[in-house]
């Protein structure tokens, strides 16, 4: 005898959703700067601190920092493997930078002593890696004397000179001006 069997075939179908999110990754390189001292005047030295660090998930390779000196300073030295180059800049090659990671970075400069009073110098630095884009930071350093600095003598008897300065506004403080003959 024959016999007829029927098959049944089921056909599952799995249901596919794509969906298109646009998503925006951010930079995992961070940099940030300080100076010290702030304000700093001709003859001095100003320290550059850069700090910097990796808040991403993945390591970062060939990573380097440039350091673009300010306008007008002289380089004195960089810590970290830092290395002048040319006259206005120094360069910090620090290769693999893993996830978490950081650090910092100084770089000394000298204003010189015939520097323009009243300038502002600025120090700007450059972060990158194979694998982010560039990071900037920027730190600008003042100096005090922006009328310029100076020193004057007076002679006479201290009570008539400390009479011809008082202002009157206040103890111990004193105000000069053309007017009192000065």
């Amino acid at each position: 005898s024959l016999s007829s069997e029927s098959t049944e075939e089921t056909l599952e179908t799995a249901e596919t959703t794509v969906t298109d999110e646009t998503t925006q990754e951010t930079n995992p390189l961070t940099l940030s700067m300080s100076d010290d001292p702030d304000p700093v005047g001709p003859g001095q030295s100003v320290t550059y601190t850069i700090d910097y660090s990796n808040s991403g998930e993945l390591p970062l390779t060939g990573v380097k920092i440039t350091g673009m000196l300010p306008e007008g300073s002289v380089f004195v030295s960089a810590s970290g493997g830092g290395l002048q180059m040319g006259l206005g800049s120094a360069l910090w090659e620090l290769g693999n930078l893993e996830p978490g990671q950081s650090g910092s970075v100084n770089v000394v400069v000298y204003i010189p002593q015939d520097s323009p009073e009243g300038s502002m110098y600025t120090n700007t630095a450059v972060i990158d890696s194979e694998e982010t884009a560039a990071v900037t930071a920027s730190e600008t350093t003042t100096d005090p004397s922006v009328y310029g600095s100076q020193t004057f003598y007076v002679f006479g008897n201290a009570l008539d000179v400390l009479d011809l300065l008082s202002s009157g506004s206040a103890p111990g403080t004193y105000d000069v001006d053309e007017t009192a003959g000065i």
